[in-house]
C-alpha cells in the first residue's frame, strides 16, 4: 500500500514533518464507504484545538471490522500493520516491520479494530 504517512512508536502518525500523537488528543469521529469508487474515509478529531486528520484509502481490496467495532469507544489505542492472512490481532507490526502487501490496523480500546488493505492512503489535515 502506498502512503503519504508513517506510524511512529504504534500512537503517532507522522505527516509532512510533524507527528500527530493520536492516542492521546485525537478520538475516531467518522468512517464512510463509497462503494462506486472503492475508498473508505477515516477521520479524526482533536475537538480541543478544532483539528481533523483524514485518511482516504483508494481502492480498496480487503476490509474487516472486529465484531463490536461500531459499538466501541472512539478511544484510539495503537495503529499497525497485519498480513491479511494473519488473524491473530493480538499483536501488531510496527512500521518498521510492515510489508508492502500488510493491512493497515486502527485498533481502539477494548481490542476492537479496523483493517484495511488498499492500494493507496492519503492522510490529510485541516481545521476550522
Amino acid at each position: 500500500m502506498k502512503k503519504n504517512f508513517k506510524v511512529v512508536d504504534s500512537i503517532y502518525l507522522s505527516y509532512l514533518s510533524y507527528e500527530y500523537d493520536m492516542h492521546n488528543c485525537y478520538d475516531l469521529t467518522e468512517l464512510s464507504c463509497n462503494l462506486s469508487n472503492r475508498t473508505i474515509k477515516v477521520q479524526f478529531a482533536n475537538t480541543k484545538k478544532n483539528h481533523f486528520i483524514s485518511i482516504v484509502f483508494f481502492r480498496y481490496h480487503h476490509v474487516m471490522f472486529s465484531d463490536k467495532f461500531f459499538n466501541s469507544s472512539v478511544d484510539i489505542e495503537e495503529f499497525g500493520y497485519k498480513s491479511i492472512g494473519d488473524s491473530n490481532m493480538d499483536w501488531l507490526y510496527e512500521e518498521k516491520d510492515a510489508g508492502s502487501q500488510d493491512c493497515f490496523v486502527i485498533r481502539l480500546t477494548n481490542d476492537e479494530f479496523f483493517r484495511i488493505y488498499s492500494d493507496q492512503a492519503t492522510l490529510s489535515v485541516s481545521e476550522i
